[in-house]
């Protein structure tokens, strides 16, 4: 009786709970054809311009060798929108993350009063600031919430 009771807590389990097993994405698109197709969804996009290569220097998450990193920012001065792809092997996104997360905090603590000073409409978009990481890649964006989800939607079509 209890191996039969043992065996239908067992299978109850393994119906309540789903599996944990990361979902699979494709990685065949380099961040700079993943941007490309991800900064339409954003409100204004033709504002937006990458970094060059000088720029991303700056930025310490940048400085990975492994990395393949395209950074768009809007140039219009009233907006403070940013979006990143980084695209790294999947062993090492966890790493790059947590680093695109620290300049974000970074960005919050040092940078928060000027933009309540220079465009306090736009504070709400760094204070929202988002990172998520599909498998080969992390996507971060500084922008509405609209935007954002728009942005996250089109990256799970894109890569599923």
């Amino acid at each position: 009786m209890k191996k039969i009771i043992l065996f239908l807590a067992l299978a109850l389990s393994m119906l309540i709970f789903p599996s944990c097993k990361q979902a699979e994405y494709s990685s065949s698109l380099t961040s700079k054809e993943l941007s490309d197709a991800l900064v339409g969804q954003i409100s204004g996009f033709e504002d937006y311009i990458e970094y060059t290569d000088e720029e991303l220097s700056y930025f310490d998450f940048a400085k990975d060798d492994e990395a393949d990193i395209t950074l768009l920012y809007s140039r219009a001065a009233e907006d403070i929108g940013e979006i990143g792809v980084i695209r790294i092997s999947n062993d090492k996104a966890k790493e790059m993350k947590a680093s695109v997360e620290e300049y974000l905090e970074t960005q919050r603590t040092e940078k928060a009063a000027f933009f309540k000073n220079y465009a306090p409409g736009e504070l709400l978009k760094l204070e929202r600031a988002e990172v998520r990481h599909f498998g080969d890649y992390i996507i971060f964006t500084v922008l509405s919430s609209e935007d954002s989800q728009a942005v996250f939607n089109k990256v799970e079509e894109i890569l599923k």
